[in-house]
């Protein structure tokens, strides 16, 4: 870190009567040029900086080694602020971890574009190594069909996009959250929100009906052009869970997924019900167990409010997953209540728990959850346009040059790396 004076503490902020702002009672606002240094990153992708303002919500970072290994490939979702009608997919590189390419913008609203937005870009390198990128024509709540493009040269150049057909069956508003996983089969596999219809009355944004599904890619190997690309639904059925503030109606997103050393599919997800629910599948994806709250290796319940809850891989049968540890009720918000007077979500996410997991074959939860150790932690101290707290929520993971870090949007804002071999994530032969 170039500079590691310490930051005022949110008290201290609310002290001097809240100098750069006030996001929500008790919430104070950061001052935007020393704040990334607040959750003690060791990589600094992108911090925003245009005149015009159309970088500063920063999102659904992802970011993946090329097939050569010479660099890391990132992906995201930027905009002015999260839902302002300007959504665009950028990309930048390193060779160093250190040092990143300016950002390329691609796809979707930006200045001197026109055209559609395009959000929720996620990429896929292939065997050959050619890089798929995909994502949602449009923003929230108006995309169907996918958006593709691709690069043989390692990203240095892509085609004109191309529409991809989404399957039938499943209309709605869906969004991928992370980089698809290829399976032992040879498809690639993501999970897929899907939501329905409009959010229920006299509630606020996250009461609308939500399923969790598995979406393939059956032959990105074959390295096809987009018209001849094959993309299913793999799960037969959604998986369900009611939400427990509006009986009937089913509420469970962004799932999360990873294949078993015994090949079984593990999927969590976020809910409203105070932690992630788990489900695994014994025939590739097709079907799922009913889905049920995630518990510590004590038996104890993993807590975690309606927050992106990811899990990765980083040994063979050993895993890590993040947690806020709370469910959803912190600093006086509760996100049970069926009104909000502000965007709740911006202060119940954080700080995020890094838990190792195991596999246990024996087990009815076949991943043994560890204990919690703080990861991430903002302060709870909010920063840019959308006046959040909330921390490293949309991240990636990478096992590179020795190196395991986990790539995080710091407040949806500045775009951060961590190294996890000090919290024992290492390895990545396998």
């Amino acid at each position: 870190m170039e500079n590691r004076q310490a930051l005022p503490a949110r008290e201290e902020l609310i002290a001097r009567g809240y100098p750069y702002g006030k996001a929500a009672e008790g919430i104070p606002m950061g001052d935007p040029e020393a704040e990334y240094r607040r959750t003690e990153p060791d990589f600094i992708v992108y911090r925003p900086h245009r005149k015009d303002g159309v970088d500063q919500d920063n999102v659904h970072f992802q970011v993946v080694p090329v097939k050569s290994g010479k660099k890391l490939f990132a992906v995201w979702t930027q905009s002015s602020v999260e839902g302002n009608g300007d959504n665009h997919i950028v990309l930048s590189e390193t060779e160093d971890f250190v040092h990143w390419r300016e950002p390329r913008t691609l796809l979707g609203t930006f200045p001197g574009r026109t055209g559609e937005q395009a959000s929720w870009g996620f990429p896929v390198v292939t065997q050959s190594g050619r890089i798929y990128l995909f994502c949602s024509q449009g923003g929230f709540g108006q995309n169907w069909d996918i958006l593709c493009s691709f690069s043989d040269d390692e990203g240095e150049t892509f085609t004109e996009p191309e529409t991809v057909r989404m399957p039938k069956g499943r209309e709605g508003y869906w969004v991928v959250w992370q980089t698809p996983m290829k399976c032992s089969d040879g498809r690639y596999l993501v999970g897929c929100t899907v939501w329905y219809g409009d959010t229920v009355p006299n509630t606020n944004w996250c009461h609308r009906e939500a399923m969790a599904h598995i979406l393939s890619f059956d032959n990105l190997d074959d390295d096809p052009e987009p018209k001849d690309m094959r993309i299913s639904w793999r799960s037969e059925k959604p998986v369900e869970l009611e939400d427990p503030m509006v009986p009937g109606m089913s509420n469970i997103q962004e799932p999360a997924i990873v294949e078993l050393p015994d090949g079984r599919i593990w999927m969590q997800a976020r809910t409203m019900n105070d932690s992630p629910y788990w489900a695994v599948s014994e025939d590739g994806g097709r079907t799922f167990s009913e889905p049920e709250p995630m518990r510590y290796d004590d038996g104890s319940l993993v807590l975690h409010p309606l927050s992106p809850c990811p899990i990765y891989e980083y040994q063979r049968g050993k895993y890590f997953i993040l947690v806020h540890q709370n469910n959803g009720v912190r600093l006086g918000f509760d996100h049970h209540a069926l009104q909000w007077r502000c965007n709740y979500a911006n202060f119940i996410r954080n700080p995020y728990y890094l838990c190792k997991a195991e596999f246990d074959p024996h087990g009815r939860q076949p991943l043994k959850v560890g204990a919690p150790v703080k990861l991430i932690d903002t302060g709870d101290v909010a920063i840019g346009p959308k006046q959040t707290a909330e921390g490293g929520t949309y991240t990636s993971f990478t096992q590179w040059k020795g190196r395991s870090v986990l790539w995080y949007p710091d407040r949806k804002f500045y775009l951060l790396g961590k190294r996890l071999d000090g919290f024992g994530i290492t390895g990545g032969t396998f």
